[in-house]
């Protein structure tokens, strides 16, 4: 039995490339870092009503779990995220792995605490203006926009991808 993987990415703070598609994306982060693991968790949080309506399909039809927060307070996406990581950890436990689409310096205790105490593998895909501080909290990290800058761009029609 492969140990279990969890993503939860704040797509708020790194978004869907315009022209991009939202499947393709999460492909993208099944490909490069489901090998060796199950999936156990995807979940992605935001504002459903200030996000564009084509990525919210997209991201149901990648079958991610969508958790929608009501952007009322600065950091409700974040404590939502960082909840469902510490359940995660809770009920997987070590070998698990993580990984955490965001480059918010916020995330950084919760992830020094998930993986020195609970021995989970860290892997942090943050923006280009990341803090140090966060990317050493990680066993691995990765530039968002370098993963997906090779996606083709979504054409209008449904289902078709242009290059």
């Amino acid at each position: 039995m492969l140990p279990p993987i969890g993503v939860f990415w704040d797509i708020e703070n790194c978004q869907i490339p315009r022209g991009k598609s939202a499947v393709a994306v999460a492909q993208t982060i099944r490909n490069k870092f489901f090998d060796g693991y199950r999936e156990a968790e995807f979940v992605v949080v935001c504002d459903v009503r200030k996000e564009n309506c084509q990525v919210i399909q997209e991201l149901n039809d990648a079958q991610v779990n969508l958790i929608h927060v009501g952007a009322t307070s600065k950091n409700a996406a974040d404590e939502k995220l960082r909840h469902s990581m510490r359940r995660f950890a809770d009920i997987h436990g070590f070998p698990a792995a993580i990984v955490l689409v965001s480059g918010d310096i916020n995330f950084a205790p919760d992830l020094c605490d998930l993986r020195h105490r609970k021995k989970i593998h860290i892997i942090l895909v943050h923006n280009e203006m990341c803090s140090e501080s966060l990317i050493l909290c990680a066993n691995e990290h990765y530039v968002f926009s370098s993963l997906v800058e090779t996606l083709p761009h979504r054409n209008n029609k449904v289902g078709t991808f242009e290059h």
